[in-house]
């Protein structure tokens, strides 16, 4: 065995040691199980995922603003007070304040708010919905990452028994006189060379497996991970996504129907009480107050709100703008990506049986004499090459249909 060979095995096998280890202990404890479906997958994933702290601080403050919306006040009330005398030593006049401070709705304000609360709860529920799909998104891709490269090892596994198997035969033949010693040396290469592709594919497949299995928290694929096209050839309204970015615009504009009914501040009612004497000996004369402040709106000073609201409603339209486009070129691209698999899979299989029969043919010719090792290792090459297209393409096939459903916006 070469040194570049032997080094090339050792690699694989810490590789594949590392990542084996890796995907059976995670961060919260040993995988286990296999889910039933895709979406059984996709639902504990949904449950797992980070963000749904975020999604939980995000329903707290919808009910705050709800809260906010039902008040009979726009603002926290404040307590004042105030003591005025004209001798330090208190004998003199005295006069003493204590009143209630009441900020007032102005007129439609308290709608605008209730309007703008409304449009943050349906928010929250179509956030939630895009949740779920960018997770399908992950799961996905991890499933389908997953299934390739566990493909790939069994087909490094076959042409390594095959391999194998020819190194075997090559060896009684040269024992018995029938081929060179260097036949010997060339089929013991070629096994080694398979040997160091099923080492290194499987090395891929565990680091692919620990990604799936840190998503879900399953330890195995789904049983039946398959899906169906979605009949959707268009973006449809109703797409999660979409449908979020509708919500954020929605909300920016509830924001700055808010804004410009605030405009100017709060009017405030003063409710309270005054007590007072003109020296000391008297009697106090006590008296209620009630005092009303409107503010008026004389522009500039109400202008920087509205305009970072109206600011904030510009961006949440050209952001949902900018969503479509990229959800359209998304789902033409997946269906162009599609149609291509289905025409290169009956392409790689006819190519794949004629390689077949080929690599017969060649085998034959090869047992009879007619033919030298090096013709049929070429030819059982161009053979595992054929069968690897062949299956590749039919998992890339499956992988592009989950692709196209999840630009649809349809979930597992």
């Amino acid at each position: 065995m070469s040194n570049t060979l032997r080094l090339a095995r050792l690699l694989g096998l810490a590789l594949f040691a590392a990542a084996s280890s890796a995907a059976l202990w995670g961060a919260d404890g040993p995988f286990s199980g296999r889910p039933a479906t895709l979406h059984e997958a996709f639902q504990q994933a949904l449950a797992r995922a980070p963000e749904q702290t975020a999604q939980t601080a995000r329903k707290a403050e919808v009910a705050a603003f709800a809260a906010r919306a039902r008040g009979l006040l726009s603002g926290p009330p404040a307590v004042g007070g105030l003591y005025r005398s004209d001798s330090a030593g208190g004998d003199g006049v005295q006069e003493i304040e204590l009143g209630l401070e009441l900020p007032l709705w102005r007129p439609g304000e308290r709608a605008a708010e209730r309007q703008a609360a409304d449009r943050r709860a349906e928010g929250l529920d179509r956030t939630r919905q895009a949740l779920g799909l960018r997770v399908a998104g992950q799961v996905r891709e991890a499933v389908w990452e997953a299934a390739y490269r566990q493909s790939e090892v069994q087909l490094a596994g076959r042409e390594l028994e095959t391999a194998r198997a020819l190194e075997r035969d090559v060896g009684r033949r040269v024992d018995a006189g029938e081929l060179a010693e260097s036949d010997r040396l060339l089929a013991r290469e070629e096994a080694l060379r398979r040997e160091t592709a099923l080492i290194q594919a499987q090395a891929e497949a565990a680091q692919a497996m620990l990604r799936y299995q840190t998503l879900t928290g399953f330890g195995e694929l789904p049983a039946d991970a398959a899906e169906t096209r979605s009949p959707l050839t268009e973006l449809a309204p109703g797409h999660p996504l979409l449908s979020a970015a509708d919500a954020t615009m929605e909300t920016a504009r509830a924001g700055l129907r808010v804004a410009e009914r605030a405009a100017g501040g709060s009017p405030q009612l003063s409710i309270g009480g005054k007590r007072e004497r003109g020296g000391r000996g008297e009697d106090y004369d006590n008296s209620l107050q009630l005092a009303v402040r409107v503010p008026f709106d004389l522009g500039p000073a109400a202008k920087p709100a509205v305009a970072s609201a109206g600011r904030e409603l510009a961006e949440a339209q050209a952001e949902r703008l900018k969503v479509e486009r990229q959800l359209g070129a998304e789902l033409a691209g997946a269906a162009e990506e599609l149609a291509s698999l289905e025409r290169r899979l009956g392409l790689a299989r006819e190519q794949g049986r004629i390689a077949a029969e080929n690599l017969r043919l060649a085998r034959r010719a090869f047992d009879l004499g007619e033919s030298d090792l090096s013709t049929l290792q070429r030819v059982q090459a161009l053979a595992f090459a054929a069968e690897r297209a062949s299956a590749q393409t039919e998992t890339l096939r499956r992988r592009a249909v989950a692709r196209y459903n999840q630009a649809a916006g349809v979930l597992p």
